[in-house]
């Protein structure tokens, strides 16, 4: 059963989120809900809210793992997400913090010379 129908560069970006977390054990961790868009019209890329600092933490592993992939170069695919990950640094949990910090450092091992290497130093 197909969950997300139609054509689009969101969907498509849905659905390719997904079939990442499904292949690397993550899917448990990633819920559609289209209910949090409310007054959120300005958004164009995925969403991710959650006030539960455990689910952060999850959150932020699961993308930050996504980003070390060798020769993957997700974070050149969604570069968007990858900026956005970048704000973690400064997010009010300190455990948030450290975690977005612990992917970076496995990020950056696996790409020191790539791309988005400079924007991950500037960022710090």
């Amino acid at each position: 059963m197909e969950i997300l129908g139609g054509a689009g560069e969101a969907v498509s970006d849905l659905k390719q989120l997904f079939s990442l977390a499904e292949k690397f054990g993550y899917a448990e961790w990633i819920e559609f809900d289209a209910s949090i868009f409310c007054g959120l019209a300005y958004y164009t890329g995925i969403v991710f809210e959650t006030d539960q600092v455990d689910v952060r933490i999850k959150a932020v592993n699961l993308v930050g793992k996504l980003f070390a992939l060798p020769k993957q170069q997700v974070a050149q695919h969604y570069h968007d997400l990858f900026l956005e990950f970048l704000k973690r640094f400064s997010n009010k949990s300190v455990e948030v913090r450290v975690s977005a910090l612990q992917c970076v450092k496995a990020f950056y091992m696996a790409s020191p010379s790539g791309t988005e290497s400079h924007e991950v130093i500037s960022k710090l």
